[in-house]
């Protein structure tokens, strides 16, 4: 008794200290319906009850789940849409399915947990029975913890994810270790992922902290892409980190018109063995902060309207390769950066240069500062006006300021950007003149 009012009041705790960390959308403050757990069926969740291991608790939506846990029998959550489930964990547990899915819930469901792993595994599945880690109706929330999800399918799946903290480790063969009807949002914590796609998305993708790695099969032949949305991917911070065979980061592939990528912050490095770094269908490609390093057997930055470049800093390696893949020859013209129906543009704020650090010559397009463009056959593209050739191996990075340092000492201290030297200055002429 005194144990399971104990864990009882673990539950309370954890589920408190979820909440505060973040709650998905549509909280209800009692969940109705039934639940599937430690091989038992259909217990209510109208009333606090508990089993080998688990311990459910009515007045805060909370699943706690121990190292007791040892059926790692899957668990079924049947909630309504609009309740909020808190699955919170202590020490290592480990839910694992043959087939189907290991753990599900029909509302949303937030994720924590402390002083172990959350070992989550989904074997196999065929037909429509297919092989899902967590899959949730509605909206995922991971808010600390560490979690390991094995599966052949679809990691995570939910109408929404976000990573507010933890770890998340994702391994399958055939896999979106996420992905997400609508949006995902990458503020915190460290997701790596194994498999044919780290993150994809129906709508959005936001990265403003936390840590994105992605390794994937680098074979002619293999379609494994890093992070893949059909209406915007947004970064701002954080570290994504991503190997992979097709696109590094790709937008609107297969459907979206308001497909574009903003990178404003952040440290970004892709290597795309077969394909290119960054690509639209329709969009944009902006980059305006951050540091940008991008290795690939095509183009580096490979978008259907505007490619831009107007902040940060960083380079790009279009090193080409065979068309053994079949990507319509294009292998032999490889691009650092170029745009079918827009404009290629480096801000008038940057500079470019060679791999070897020698300078390019850009021209702007008649009547702006910024754009440096050059229309070929197929493409536009960045071109040294010195040679008339396109560019392949770059480096960007916002120009010098050179208007302000004119002396050494200028050089040093930003001369006139400084009242003191100013008076020093004033001084020294002071001096010069009693002496004399």
């Amino acid at each position: 008794m005194k144990k399971t009012i104990g864990k009882r009041v673990l539950a309370v705790l954890l589920a408190a200290m979820l909440l505060c960390g973040g709650t998905a959308p549509g909280a209800s403050a009692v969940a109705a319906g039934t639940m599937n757990i430690g091989g038992a069926t259909g217990i209510s969740l109208a009333a606090n009850t508990s089993g080998a291991g688990w311990d459910w608790d009515v007045g805060s939506n909370t699943l706690a789940l121990d190292a007791g846990y040892t059926s790692k029998a899957p668990i079924r959550i049947d909630c309504g849409s609009g309740d909020t489930i808190n699955l919170v964990y202590s020490g290592d547990v480990a839910v694992e399915t043959p087939s189907g899915t290991a753990v599900e819930c029909t509302g949303s469901l937030n994720v924590s947990g402390s002083g172990g792993t959350l070992e989550i595994t989904s074997l196999g599945g065929s037909g429509t029975n297919f092989s899902f880690g967590i899959h949730v109706s509605k909206n995922v929330a991971i808010n600390g913890g560490t979690l390991k999800i094995t599966a052949t399918y679809d990691g995570i799946r939910a109408d929404n994810v976000t990573i507010n903290d933890g770890t998340v480790d994702i391994i399958g063969d055939w896999l979106r270790c996420i992905y997400a009807f609508n949006n995902v949002t990458v503020s915190g914590g460290t997701l790596t992922a194994e498999g044919d796609c780290a993150i994809g998305a129906s709508d959005s993708i936001t990265i403003s902290g936390g840590t994105v790695r992605f390794a994937g099969d680098t074979a002619v032949g293999s379609q494994s892409q890093g992070i893949s949305a059909q209406n915007g991917i947004t970064i701002s911070g954080g570290t994504v980190d991503i190997v992979s065979s097709y696109y590094g980061i790709s937008c609107g592939t297969y459907s979206g018109t308001h497909d574009s990528v903003t990178i404003s912050g952040g440290a970004v490095n892709i290597v795309s063995a077969n394909w290119s770094g960054i690509y639209t269908r329709h969009g944009s490609i902006t980059i305006s902060g951050g540091t940008v390093d991008i290795t690939a057997a095509d183009h580096g930055i490979d978008a259907c309207n505007d490619a831009i470049i107007s902040g940060g800093s960083g380079t790009i390696n279009a090193i080409g390769g065979s068309d053994d893949y079949g990507h319509y020859g294009y292998y032999f013209y490889p691009r650092a950066v170029c745009s079918y129906s827009g404009n290629a543009v480096i801000g008038s704020g940057m500079q470019v240069k060679g791999w070897d650090g020698s300078g390019y010559t850009l021209t702007a397009v008649p009547g702006t500062a910024d754009f440096a463009t050059y229309l070929d056959d197929l493409i536009r593209t960045l071109v040294d006006a010195a040679t008339g050739d396109a560019l392949q191996n770059i480096q960007f990075a916002p120009a010098p300021d050179t208007t302000e340092y004119f002396t050494l000492w200028g050089k040093l201290t930003g001369w006139k950007k400084n009242p003191l030297n100013w008076i020093l200055c004033i001084l020294c002429f002071g001096w010069i003149w009693m002496a004399f």
